[in-house]
């Protein structure tokens, strides 16, 4: 995942993610240096969608994990045990993944804790795309290794 300014604002970067995450894939977050990403930022926004996204951007990412066909591995209680009643949320209790979610809520609250724990529990790999050949071949070699 390229993290830029604009990358968590995206209902499809989003989507994308969770769904790699849900399909056991490996994630890599790759911090392009100088296109504008904010770790806090990133993470006060993904704590609440709701609140961060803009509506049209939150509507078509409800509407995209509703039709996706992502089913929650776990108990979905538990994988929203952790978020308030405002939609926010603050991690994930050791439980589940995805499992059939009955509310667009339900779908975004558990979307929510995945992109969170994979925001908090993946180490960034730094590239600059300024940099030499040199670098850019070590830094395919980092992405590669994990």
């Amino acid at each position: 995942v390229l993290m830029t300014k604009s990358i968590l604002h995206s209902p499809d970067s989003l989507l994308a993610i969770v769904q790699a995450v849900h399909l056991e894939k490996p994630v890599v977050l790759v911090l392009l240096q100088g296109r504008g990403y904010d770790f806090e930022e990133g993470l006060t926004l993904v704590r609440s969608l709701r609140a961060g996204l803009p509506p049209v951007a939150l509507k078509a990412f409800e509407e995209l994990l509703k039709n996706s066909m992502l089913s929650l591995n776990g108990d979905i209680d538990e994988v929203c045990s952790n978020s308030g009643d405002d939609g926010n949320v603050g991690g994930r209790n050791g439980g589940g993944m995805f499992k059939p979610a009955d509310t667009s809520s339900n779908h975004l609250r558990a979307a929510q804790t995945i992109l969170l724990e994979v925001l908090t529990n993946v180490i960034m790999v730094s590239w600059s795309p300024e940099a030499s050949e040199n670098m850019l071949a070590a830094t395919v070699q980092t992405i590669a290794d994990r």
